[in-house]
């Protein structure tokens, strides 16, 4: 008994100087610190474990847990671990196990044993199940291991052999990278001269391993708030594709610049005339963007803005700079002559086919002068009653006005009249005077 105290003594001195060294503050998750060392005490006890023939002190044979905290019984020794971090669920875990067996359950063996065991073990977080609790990390363990044991033992041969293995462990974290190992667990041989039994253990654990960076853009994944996409420093790892200052996270547009009041889309253009309706003036109107979005006036409708238009009260040409072309007198002549030319079917208003020439060169005359406006004029002789002159003389005039509007000159230049045979320019007493009289007028208006 003094001896099992001396040794547990011993070894908890061992630990405590192991727990000064490692004692550290760095922030840690498993990811980012995948290796886990342990090191420890280890007990071995196989009383509790049913083994054949394996009696108590009032010689009845044992049951399962019988005295599992019974530390009479205990065996102590050496453990060392390595545990790698798989995922959130799983780790995998190497231990190696040194002890010196000097009595199974309540029997002091004639010669200890030397006991070496190396296992492979899986530890599944019950964490995963039931949330995390920070500081408490309880887990169950399966696995295989190998353990060499010989004795010279008269009555009680130890052989070596392979283990199945199965337990309970918790973890407790005193900082985010060291804590406290507390395991117990059940090694199964079933060949004779291998003694199955309870192997408990306390142990320091002390996390190892590089910062890890998954996405490659700089920013350890403890840091990163998006560790599996290539980011931005200034978006904690998080990436802002069309650089608009806003991430993909929150960005409507994440490909397409934008601002924040769109949600990363941009800015509206409801006329689609390129000034975002923020700085159009004239939103749904489309314009121009040095006029803040909105059209240049025409104050003269003649096509030419006023701010171009150096006669802006006053319709004109593009050629003329806005302002009006003065009508030649030669152009006046020209039409003279034409228009006296433009001969009628007898009492119709049906041109003859030598006409539409004549018309068509007045028509080229007229759209030198785009803004300029003409009457035209429509006489008869005195043949025929007077009343009939009239409507003769209106429809011929109204004739060549629509002749002049369907090919191109503005109807709002030209207007048209009938005068009969109220204003002759030669007798009606001769047929060539009553040709002459016969006649179209296109005068320029003052």
């Amino acid at each position: 008994m003094k001896n099992t105290f001396i040794k547990t003594r011993n070894a908890a001195k061992f630990i405590l100087v192991i727990a000064i060294l490692f004692i550290t503050n760095l922030k840690a998750q498993d990811k980012e610190k995948p290796w886990m060392i342990g090191l420890g005490v280890s007990a071995i006890d196989h009383y509790p474990t049913n083994i054949d023939g394996l009696l108590s002190d009032n010689g009845i044979q044992t049951e399962w847990f019988d005295q599992y905290f019974n530390t009479n019984h205990y065996n102590f020794g050496f453990k060392m671990s390595a545990t790698r971090y798989l995922n959130k669920s799983f780790n995998a875990e190497l231990s190696l196990t040194f002890s010196k067996i000097e009595k199974l359950g309540n029997i002091n063996l004639d010669s200890s044993v030397s006991l070496f065991a190396i296992d492979l073990n899986g530890n599944y977080k019950l964490n995963a199940l039931f949330g995390s609790t920070g500081f408490f990390e309880p887990y169950v363990l399966l696995g295989a291991g190998y353990t060499s044991q010989k004795s010279t033992n008269a009555g009680y041969p130890f052989n070596s052999t392979v283990s199945l293995n199965s337990g309970l462990g918790a973890k407790f974290w005193i900082s985010d990278n060291f804590g406290v190992r507390i395991q117990s667990s059940l090694k199964y041989f079933f060949n004779n001269g291998s003694y199955r039994h309870f192997q408990h253990s306390a142990s320091l654990i002390y996390k190892i391993g590089g910062d890890v960076d998954s996405d490659k853009d700089g920013i350890n994944d403890k840091n990163d708030a998006c560790p599996e996409v290539f980011g931005l420093v200034e978006f904690n790892g998080c990436p802002d594709t069309d650089g608009d200052g806003i991430v993909d996270s929150q960005d409507a547009c994440p490909t397409v610049p934008g601002i924040i009041a769109e949600r990363g889309c941009p800015e509206l253009d409801n006329d689609g005339d390129g000034v975002v309706d923020s700085k159009d003036k004239c939103k749904y109107v489309p314009g121009a963007e040095e006029n803040f979005g909105c059209p240049w006036p025409d104050t003269d409708g003649d096509g030419v803005v006023d701010k171009e238009d150096d006669c802006p009260d006053e319709a004109g040409t593009s050629a003329n700079k806005g302002c009006p072309v003065e009508v030649t007198l030669e152009a006046i002549n020209a039409l003279k002559e034409l228009a006296r030319t433009v001969y009628f079917q007898p009492e119709k208003a049906v041109f003859t086919p030598e006409t539409a020439g004549r018309l068509d060169l007045i028509v080229a005359i007229l759209s030198n002068y785009p803004n300029a406006k003409f009457h035209i004029e429509g006489h008869t002789d005195n043949s025929g009653t007077e009343y009939f002159n009239q409507i003769l003389s209106d429809d011929r005039a109204n004739a060549v006005r629509n002749y002049l509007i369907a090919n191109g000159i503005k109807a709002d230049n030209l207007t048209a009249k009938g005068y009969g045979g109220s204003m002759p320019i030669d007798a009606n007493t001769t047929e060539s005077g009553k040709a002459m009289n016969r006649r179209v007028e296109i005068k320029l208006e003052q």
